[in-house]
């Protein structure tokens, strides 16, 4: 497409609270690991990490974080990672040697790799439109839109793609980092907008609820209200700032973001509170939540286990899904809508562990609901 044009917005309302965040409340356990290589990028989903390095991409198995195996034809180990990204089955990973996802505890060469290997991926994020997954991707030349098969490629006017720092893509808008800009494109109306402040180097962005932005930047954290108001908290002591390294939400708990001291929590309108000290650092450092609560965060030759995201509980997170699409049928007397299906009572806990792999299986491939 020809380069989008932008405008400069006014600069925003922007409120400083200095100060470091609070010391966490209790020591963390904290496990820590090797890995071959130097950390480069993260992502965590079900029991374990996926970590790429400068040699491959490793897992957490036996206690140790190892090489992922390569399963087929072809390269038998991913190469320098370039870029990690979070999918709802699986992880993909953009690598020297093509672009895999994850399969079980296993990586398989996508079939798309031809194709998105010649992009010369930087970074990749995720967002939904309509219900379909988009995939947002930083190359060196462009900024790629794939969504349902189609690669569009986009380029903002009067910008170097390769300068990208950070990008957030939500059903409404995409926020780009370029290095201390913050830019917003509309994809819809094809236009884009630059804040008219210097955040610092921008490194992540991410969105929390009620349309919340958290920007993670060299001179701390901003939030962002759905409203256009900043707050710039500088997460140290005195006139000094602490760079944000980056960020990971949690859907029960708020925006937790990492940085030379450790671990703190953003629930939005409040200062960060501590939640964790980290070893002195000796490299970039990247998080990532996996799905059973532990917060990993990857540092040169290390990776660091801490159990501070929230848990998935039946009562609280389950039961009500399996209410609202599963008992309208299965309910016992059946019901006019139950269309021959039988009573099963899922609200009962034992129940739902039983028939836990079928109904996966089922919904995965579009059995159910009908």
């Amino acid at each position: 497409q020809a380069p989008v044009p932008i405008e400069t917005t006014p600069p925003p309302e922007v409120t400083v609270v200095k100060g470091a965040p609070s010391e966490p409340a209790m020591a963390v356990e904290m496990t820590t690991y090797t890995v071959k290589g130097y950390v480069v990028a993260l992502e965590g989903i079900g029991i374990m990490p996926v970590v790429g390095t400068t040699v491959g991409t490793s897992s957490l198995s036996g206690g140790e974080l190892t090489a992922m195996e390569v399963w087929g034809e072809g390269p038998t180990s991913t190469g320098r990672v370039r870029a990690v990204l979070r999918r709802a089955g699986n992880v993909l990973v953009a690598a020297e040697n093509g672009v895999f996802h994850t399969l079980d505890d296993k990586l398989v060469l996508s079939p798309a790799t031809e194709t998105l290997s010649a992009l010369d991926i930087q970074s990749m994020h995720l967002s939904t439109s309509a219900g379909d997954e988009v995939i947002w991707i930083v190359a060196a030349d462009a900024l790629y839109e794939l969504k349902s098969g189609k690669l569009l490629k986009w380029s903002i006017e009067g910008t170097n793609p390769a300068a990208v720092t950070a990008l957030l893509a939500t059903d409404g808008a995409v926020y780009i980092g370029f290095g201390p800009a913050l830019y917003v494109l509309d994809s819809k109306a094809q236009s884009a907008t630059v804040v008219d402040f210097d955040f610092g180097k921008i490194n992540k962005i991410v969105t929390g609820p009620n349309g919340v932005l958290h920007i993670a930047s060299a001179q701390g954290l901003f939030e962002r209200e759905a409203e256009g108001k900043y707050t710039h908290y500088t997460m140290a002591a005195g006139e000094a700032f602490s760079e944000v390294e980056d960020l990971s939400f949690d859907p029960k708990q708020g925006t937790f973001a990492v940085t030379e001291a450790g671990v703190s929590l953003a629930k939005g309108g409040s200062a960060p509170e501590g939640k964790a000290s980290l070893p002195e650092k000796t490299a970039p450092r990247y998080m990532a939540f996996d799905d059973i609560g532990n917060l990993w965060v990857g540092d040169d030759e290390s990776v660091y286990q801490l159990p501070l995201g929230s848990q998935i509980g039946f009562e609280e997170d389950v039961k009500g899904i399996l209410e609202k699409y599963c008992m309208s049928c299965h309910a016992d007397p059946p019901t006019a809508d139950a269309d021959n299906a039988p009573s099963i009572n899922f609200l009962d806990y034992d129940v739902a562990v039983e028939y836990a792999a079928s109904t996966v299986l089922r919904i995965s491939t579009g059995q159910m609901p009908p």
